[in-house]
């Protein structure tokens, strides 16, 4: 008998707040030298273990939870990704540095272009990890940048975040685990200096 995954997400009004749940307009705090600032993200998703999440008290309980900025894949592509449509929301906060500016994505050479963006759509780039578009929720591929990642607090995701308007969807769990091992993968790697 063959199995068959017709979605990659759980778009139902029952969907709860785990591991894999995609979240959209939310607003996080990047601390640095010259302070805290908000940055608002058009997408993330939770990484942090489902059981984990799951623990209200003792020992196990987990304050704060790991998020991954989910970008549009529309926007990446023409390096529009980290900053915000609009004016009045803070821009994310990150800009782009020369060795980003110089990266295969933002290449002059058509041919090395295409060929870094086939990589990320085949999640052979290990950085990134790409995801399908669900329509009519969300009418771009998405892909999720596993250098940039932050903690939230799970009061704030559990008590602000879980509407219908924030709350948009969740990656069943075949994917959601294969998002995992590959940010721990990411994290794993052994990364020097030069």
């Amino acid at each position: 008998m063959t199995s068959k995954v017709y979605t990659k997400y759980d778009i139902s009004e029952e969907k709860k707040i785990s591991q894999g749940s995609i979240f959209r307009d939310i607003s996080v705090n990047f601390t640095d030298l010259k302070g805290t600032n908000p940055i608002v993200l058009s997408f993330a998703v939770i990484i942090s273990q489902a059981c984990d999440i799951k623990q209200t008290d003792g020992s196990a309980f987990l304050p704060n939870l790991i998020i991954l900025p989910v970008y549009e894949w529309t926007k990446f592509k023409k390096g529009e990704h980290l900053y915000s449509d609009d004016d009045s929301k803070p821009s994310h906060g990150i800009k782009f540095t020369s060795d980003y500016d110089s990266d295969l994505f933002f290449s002059k050479d058509q041919k090395k272009k295409g060929k870094a963006y086939r990589l990320v759509e085949n999640n052979s780039e290990i950085r990134y990890h790409f995801l399908d578009k669900f329509e009519p929720t969300i009418n771009d591929y998405l892909i999720v940048d596993f250098k940039h990642h932050y903690t939230v607090s799970k009061e704030l995701v559990f008590n602000t975040w879980n509407n219908k308007h924030m709350h948009i969807a969740n990656l069943i769990d075949l994917y959601k685990e294969r998002l995992s091992l590959r940010f721990c993968n990411y994290l794993s790697r052994i990364g020097l200096p030069d």
